[in-house]
């Protein structure tokens, strides 16, 4: 899978970015076509999610990365460290808010609506009953321990079931660009083996597909940057207007 931007090198031996670190490398090592982009703030006012991933075939998925050790007292959050205890923002708000916005910046930039999931993750910890049980109350979010065989796991969220317009290799370029207009990169990134040749075939072209393309409906509409830059504009209340689904 191609993951950008690539993982900074200030924090490869920075304790507090060791869980984004393990959970950067599962995806990039992954052989399964996809795309995923590394800390996403898909429109200006919500919060940020640490990877939007794209599993061609599958479904989009917005992924908030909590590393260390986490615990609930009532309704505080807390993070253990060596400093200390520290309360913490509610994590499954900001996952949520986060993938709501993943949705409504592919909306603007390809006029499709998409379904995302959103994943809490926690890669240093075993399950934690009072947490488990808290996410499975509120609904809101998948809850997932540990970042080993992470894509399989995705793939295996009973919510994935609920996509029943999985990306396919253009649409995984078109919505990738939506959400990050100012990136370029080829289909050829998020395909599978043989995918590029199919799509150029399909476009009437051998020149490499560029991330600035609107696939809509099985359709190509090229856009000026300048167009395509509109959306990121946003309104504060747009974030909490749909559902990730």
């Amino acid at each position: 899978m191609k993951v950008t931007p690539e993982f900074p090198a200030h924090r490869r031996k920075d304790p507090t970015r060791q869980a984004e670190r393990r959970v950067y490398n599962e995806l990039v090592n992954s052989p399964r076509p996809g795309y995923a982009l590394y800390e996403v703030r898909a429109i200006s006012r919500a919060p940020e999610i640490d990877f939007a991933v794209w599993i061609q075939g599958v479904a989009c998925y917005g992924i908030q990365v909590k590393g260390g050790q986490n615990t609930k007292d009532g309704p505080s959050w807390l993070l253990h460290t060596v400093d200390g205890t520290e309360e913490v923002s509610c994590p499954i708000q900001q996952t949520w808010d986060a993938a709501l916005a993943i949705k409504t910046a592919v909306k603007r930039g390809t006029g499709r609506r998409t379904y995302v999931i959103p994943v809490l993750l926690f890669p240093d910890m075993l399950p934690d009953r009072e947490i488990q049980h808290f996410v499975e109350s509120d609904g809101r979010v998948n809850l997932l321990w540990g970042e080993e065989d992470l894509i399989t796991r995705l793939i295996a969220l009973p919510e994935t079931d609920k996509v029943y317009n999985p990306p396919d290799a253009g649409q995984v370029v078109a919505e990738v660009a939506a959400v990050r207009p100012a990136l370029d990169f080829d289909a050829a990134d998020a395909a599978e083996p043989g995918t590029e040749a199919k799509e150029h075939r399909r476009l009437g072209t051998d020149r490499p597909i560029r991330g600035r393309m609107d696939l809509t409906a099985r359709q190509v509409v090229i856009q000026r940057a300048d167009v395509v830059n509109v959306y990121t504009v946003d309104s504060p209340a747009e974030a909490g207007e749909e559902d990730a689904g």
